[in-house]
């Protein structure tokens, strides 16, 4: 595991229909006029980047010609909300696109039914297969790109953490010192792909 750890973003996880949620923000590609919107994405970190306004600003546009068909014009909304949020919400028809960040929940998704993938070719492939041609393909969340998370600290680095410690080697020096008193550290605890991640890392030095 490098460190920063990097985790592999996954995305696509598909629903229809939706019923009225708040929106965290409204895209309409530069389209002039009150047009509808057609699409929901849901979605925490990467609406809060800016990523899903890019994505929706380039679909809108490719969808309308950058704006010239305007009978087509459309809007775009992100649905803010964890993994766990937004797979409820896939569930329960609220967004159609989950951009989410943890594989088993997705793949339970997937096969409970109320959410599509991508299909592959075999487990190693990132390759995702369109058509006609990929009935004997399997069908697992779409991976779309690589999140990053940093593990931030007081200059005073009462934990000892070194340049070359490894992820797991990092891990017990913040055990160790908030075991003795000279260091804590902030878990969101929320069931966000964040707690989730340094739960697996706890996890992973028997903690």
């Amino acid at each position: 595991m490098r460190f920063p750890s990097s985790l592999g973003l996954s995305v696509a996880l598909v629903a229809s229909l939706y019923s009225n949620i708040a929106a965290g923000d409204t895209y309409d590609g530069g389209c002039k006029g009150d047009n509808p919107v057609k699409l929901r994405i849901g979605n925490g970190g990467a609406g809060q980047s800016g990523l899903v306004k890019e994505l929706a600003t380039h679909f809108i546009k490719n969808q309308t010609n950058s704006c010239q068909d305007a009978s087509k014009a459309f809007s775009v909304e992100w649905v803010k909300g964890d993994t766990t949020e937004t797979i409820n919400n896939l569930k329960t028809k609220k967004v159609d696109v989950g951009i989410t960040y943890h594989k088993t929940a997705e793949q339970i998704a997937i096969h409970n039914g109320f959410a599509s993938g991508c299909k592959y070719k075999d487990e190693n492939s990132t390759t995702p297969c369109f058509g006609d041609d990929c009935a004997d393909h399997e069908e697992r969340p779409c991976y779309a790109f690589r999140d990053h998370f940093y593990l931030a600290g007081p200059k005073n680095n009462t934990a000892d953490i070194q340049d070359e410690d490894d992820i797991k080697e990092t891990f017990s020096k913040l055990y160790n010192a908030a075991e003795n008193g000279t260091a804590r550290f902030l878990s969101r605890f929320d069931k966000s792909a964040t707690n989730i991640k340094d739960s697996e890392l706890w996890i992973a030095i028997g903690q």
